[in-house]
Order: structure tokens, then C-alpha cells, then sequence
């Protein structure tokens, strides 16, 4: 049997065990994700499950960050986690290689200026004035 069959069988496993617990897009999710997982790994999609590494998901993490913003990345990025717990606590790993695996940062957000105290002064001022004019 091949590796990406196994896989593939092993989410449907997963879904099927939480399908009362969890929602039908949230299965779609699950589904989505291991199949742009798999392929990412194209002919190494075959190779036994416990060799992928921490690596091979670090590396579909920052493909992924190349072309899909932080939040959706991170998305998939928990679900890979999600899959790799379950394979490892069921005895499928010995180890979990998605385990340390961090989320990756919104650079976006880390671009915004923050306002300097004199700005927050003068934004508080025009409030304040517009405020006071409203009221008479």
C-alpha cells in the first residue's frame, strides 16, 4: 500500500472518529489541508510516514508563507499538527515530527507605525474639541 494512500486513509480515520464532534466544514478543512500536504511532498508523498521529518513541515509551512497570508498558513499548519498528534498518540510515530513546529508571525502587522505621543496628543484634542462642540 502507498504511503499517500496510508495518509489519506489515516485523515478519513480522523474524521470519521470526530465526525459528531466536529463540523462538516471543519472535516473539508481537514480533507484540504492533507491533500495540498500531500501535494507539497509529490513523490516523497509515498515515503513511510515516520519519515517525515520536522523539516518537510517547516518547509510546507514556508511555501506555503510564500503565497498565503500568516492566518491561513497558520491554519493549515495546525491541522498538519493536529494529524501528526493523532498518528503518534494512536502508535503510528514514535515521535511526533510536527510537535515543535511554530506558527509563523504576521509580518503585516509588525509594518504599522505606532502613533508617537505627540500625534496621540493631537488626535485626542480634535476629539475633544469635536465633542465640546456637539454638546452646545
Amino acid at each position: 500500500m502507498a504511503r499517500k494512500t496510508f495518509i489519506f486513509a489515516r485523515l478519513e480515520k480522523l474524521v470519521h472518529l470526530g465526525w459528531s464532534e466536529t463540523a462538516e466544514s471543519s472535516h473539508l478543512a481537514y480533507k484540504k489541508t492533507i491533500s495540498v500536504f500531500l501535494d507539497f511532498l509529490a513523490e516523497q508523498a509515498d515515503r513511510d510516514l515516520a519519515d517525515l521529518t520536522r523539516s518537510d513541515i517547516i518547509r510546507f509551512r514556508n511555501e506555503l508563507s510564500k503565497r498565503l497570508g500568516a492566518d491561513t498558513v497558520n491554519r493549515y499548519v495546525k491541522i498538519v499538527r493536529m494529524f501528526f498528534k493523532s498518528a503518534h498518540r494512536d502508535g503510528y510515530l514514535l515521535e511526533n515530527p510536527a510537535e515543535h513546529v511554530d506558527a509563523i508571525r504576521d509580518r503585516s502587522k509588525d509594518a504599522r507605525r505606532r502613533f508617537t505621543i505627540a500625534e496621540l496628543q493631537a488626535v485626542m484634542a480634535v476629539k475633544s474639541w469635536s465633542v465640546m462642540t456637539q454638546s452646545k
